[in-house]
C-alpha cells in the first residue's frame, strides 16, 4: 500500500520489533568484550616490567608524622609543577599560598622519594 509521503511506512513496525536488532547487536558486543577480557586478563596479571620488582613488594617510605591528614588540591598541583623541569614548567599553579606552609616541603620531599624508589 503506497502513501503520499515516501518516508512513512504503510505498516509501521511494532516498537518491540524495531529494537530487536539493537538488542542483538548490544548482546554480541558485550559477549565479545567479555571474551576479550577473559583471554587478555591472565596475561596482564603476571606482567612485570623487565628487571623491576612488583609494586606490592616495594615498601613505601614512612609518611612524616606532622603532615596534615588532608592534603589540599593546590599542594598536588604545585607538587607536579615542582617535579617538572624548569624549562617546561609554565606558570605557577593558581591558588597556592605565598609563602608555602612549612609542611609542604617535607611532604614534597617524601613524595619525590617515593616516586624515585618506585622507578629505580
Amino acid at each position: 500500500m503506497a502513501t503520499a509521503q515516501p518516508h512513512v511506512r504503510a505498516h509501521p513496525r511494532s516498537r518491540r520489533a524495531s529494537h530487536v536488532g539493537r538488542y542483538a547487536a548490544l548482546l554480541a558486543y558485550l559477549a565479545a568484550a567479555g571474551l576479550v577480557f577473559l583471554l587478555v586478563s591472565p596475561a596482564y596479571r603476571d606482567r612485570v616490567p623487565s628487571g623491576a620488582a612488583p609494586a606490592a613488594a616495594l615498601p613505601l617510605p614512612a609518611r612524616p608524622a606532622h603532615l596534615p591528614a588532608f592534603i589540599p588540591s593546590w599542594a598536588w598541583k604545585l607538587n607536579a609543577w615542582h617535579a617538572t623541569k624548569g624549562s617546561e614548567r609554565g606558570r605557577r599553579p593558581h591558588g597556592a599560598p605565598h609563602p608555602l606552609p612549612a609542611w609542604y616541603w617535607t611532604w614534597h620531599a617524601w613524595r619525590m622519594k617515593a616516586q624515585r624508589d618506585a622507578t629505580h
